[in-house]
């Protein structure tokens, strides 16, 4: 695992908790101008790396291409966690396979074959989680890149 690595029991139980909740707020800046959107995240692995499908039309791709850093939220009730990182834009069929999921199906009708569809990888830089019940009110760094 990359950076500063957190109790395996802490880290299994956010990897659970991101994985169970795929619905996400995703921050991006446009400018001086902070933009949140919900999305679904597609795929997650076991060191946080996160992906995500998106139109290549967006609003969000050309924030992304001007600023590639990243914040996704997943939240329910007393728990959170939220990824910072920086975005990798994918366009091959190899990587849209692999985080193709159905869901997917009413934004992209023409599946991985559909010509709007791109594929995000976020690169974690620094990972908080809370469960306010267990820990309390701090987030825990679960890692970060060290500089």
């Amino acid at each position: 695992m990359k950076g500063i690595s957190m109790s395996g029991e802490m880290r299994n139980e956010a990897l659970e908790f991101a994985r169970a909740n795929p619905l996400v707020h995703v921050g991006t800046v446009d400018g001086d101008t902070p933009h949140v959107r919900v999305m679904t995240t597609a795929k997650i692995e076991d060191d946080f790396t996160l992906w995500f499908a998106t139109h290549k039309s967006s609003a969000k791709v050309k924030q992304l291409t001007d600023n590639p850093k990243i914040c996704v939220a997943y939240l329910l009730e007393q728990q959170d966690l939220r990824v910072y990182g920086n975005v990798e834009q994918i366009d091959t069929k190899e990587a849209k396979e692999d985080i193709w999921i159905d869901a997917f199906t009413f934004a992209f009708p023409g599946g991985v074959d559909d010509p709007q569809l791109m594929v995000l990888k976020v690169d974690p830089t620094s990972v908080l989680y809370r469960n306010i019940p267990k820990y309390g009110m701090e987030p825990k760094d679960l890692w970060s890149k060290p500089f």
